[in-house]
């Protein structure tokens, strides 16, 4: 009896319960040797019931050992994915992938995301290279502070405490006098150094909307890039009506960071 040779070599017939996503069951009998490609194909082809049409639907679906809710993979056999008689296999239609956006749509996030970024020290100085210096009148800002100096030593605070005090928080007395009964940060000779463009603060003052939306225009712009190389002078900013309700948030997110 003539009997073909790969039957005498072929390895044990598995029975596999197979499970459809439309709910379809039914019993698959595969050698140990038959590529998991090779059983997947099968499989769809009893859900098709005839030859496939489109040879892309094979590498659309995958088989999931139910047991261990492993994924098998196409390139190997059944022995090596370790599936037994009787073992349970889902055959599942992969998830399509979702689509890559389009360039216009790209382009027009990335142009937004730009258009919100507050603008760096460069693009400052280019906006206000044209304006004038400003001066301001400090008699009243010097009536204010010579009031709150000596009101402030007669809390018993020598002369030269107050005035730090005072340029600490921007000449505000009653924060002055926190600052000199708390803990004394930020200390006058941290306020001397500025704002480093690199810090932490500085990036936590330009993610500030009120400051974003502030630093739109012009003065204010002058303000913050006088701010930052001359702290001493934020107080005559923050006096003024058009700059300085976005100084004074400077100012509370400056003092913020520092205390924490």
């Amino acid at each position: 009896m003539f009997v073909q040779e790969e039957k005498i070599f072929a390895g044990k017939v598995l029975r596999l319960h197979i499970c459809a996503s439309d709910g379809a069951e039914w019993l698959e009998e595969a050698t140990e040797d038959t590529s998991v490609e090779k059983l997947k194909e099968r499989c769809l082809k009893h859900c098709a019931h005839g030859s496939l049409e489109d040879p892309k639907s094979i590498t659309h679906h995958k088989l999931i050992h139910a047991a261990s809710e492993r994924v098998l993979s196409d390139a190997r056999t059944i022995l090596e994915e370790n599936i037994q008689d009787q073992d349970v296999l889902l055959l599942i239609k992969k998830r399509a992938p979702s689509p890559l956006p389009k360039m216009a749509d790209v382009s027009a996030e990335e142009k937004k995301k730009q258009d919100q970024k507050a603008p760096d020290k460069e693009a400052i100085l280019r906006a206000t290279a044209n304006l004038p210096s400003y001066n301001m009148d400090r008699a009243a800002v010097q009536t204010n502070m010579r009031d709150a100096v000596i009101s402030l030593m007669e809390m018993g605070f020598d002369e030269k405490e107050v005035i730090d005090a005072l340029r600490v928080n921007n000449n505000q007395q009653n924060a002055a006098c926190e600052w000199l009964l708390g803990d004394r940060k930020p200390s006058p000779e941290e306020l001397d150094k500025g704002i480093d463009p690199d810090s932490p603060l500085f990036q936590a003052i330009l993610d500030n909307p009120v400051v974003q939306l502030g630093l739109t225009n012009p003065k204010t712009l002058l303000a913050f890039e006088d701010m930052l190389e001359n702290p001493l002078n934020s107080t005559q900013w923050m006096n003024d009506p058009e700059t300085g309700p976005v100084m004074l948030q400077i100012s509370r997110i400056f003092q913020t960071l520092n205390r924490t």
